[in-house]
């Protein structure tokens, strides 16, 4: 379905070690039409969990649609948190666990390279880059070219709405159409820090 990379996708997620599908909340932000996305929800409410396969299956997706158009296929993405700690907590712990529960399934790592020093990095085997990047600072970024990002925990930073701005300017991979580079945000409600 995503890509010429063949493979059984991971079930959505695990209750108790049983696969289950997305819940009603999580299933009305994958079925959003737009390309700006935002999940917000309480403690354990899925939301990193959504935003993490969304993240995925744009990112398996966009790599289709540059390989039928017979374009270069790698592209940069970026997953971001407003620390280091918290991007390890959400992105990059749901990453992998999907990334090796999807090794375990098929046989063959998706991840072809795998940098663990920060700022972390995951090689996918069809190119695909995604940072795993902090918000502190969220000027730091302003010359990468981006296809899409995800902004988990969003809240949490002293100022979100410039953390999401800046991941916005970065949506500029002129191989793909407007509507086919994406934001998306995850986030617990922070008060009066909201996006």
């Amino acid at each position: 379905r995503f890509t010429d990379v063949q493979f059984e996708l991971p079930p959505y997620a695990r209750v108790r070690g049983d696969p289950v599908p997305p819940h009603p909340a999580q299933r009305q932000f994958h079925r959003l039409p737009t390309r700006l996305k935002f999940f917000r929800g309480g403690l354990g409410s899925g939301k990193s969990l959504a935003g993490s396969r969304e993240f995925l299956d744009k990112i398996f997706s966009n790599h289709a649609y540059l390989k039928a158009r017979g374009l270069k296929t790698k592209a940069q993405y970026i997953a971001a948190a407003p620390s280091y700690e918290l991007t390890e907590a959400g992105c990059w712990n749901h990453i992998m666990a999907w990334l090796e529960e999807a090794e375990s399934i098929n046989g063959f790592r998706l991840a072809k390279k795998i940098q663990i020093t920060k700022p972390r990095k995951i090689t996918l085997i069809t190119g695909d880059v995604i940072k795993f990047v902090s918000l502190d600072r969220p000027g730091m970024f302003a010359g990468v070219n981006a296809a899409g990002f995800w902004f988990d925990e969003c809240e949490l930073s002293p100022d979100p709405i410039s953390g999401w701005q800046a991941l916005v300017n970065l949506l500029r991979d002129n191989r793909f159409p407007d509507e086919l580079l994406f934001g998306l945000a995850t986030s617990t409600p922070r008060g009066f820090r909201g996006l």
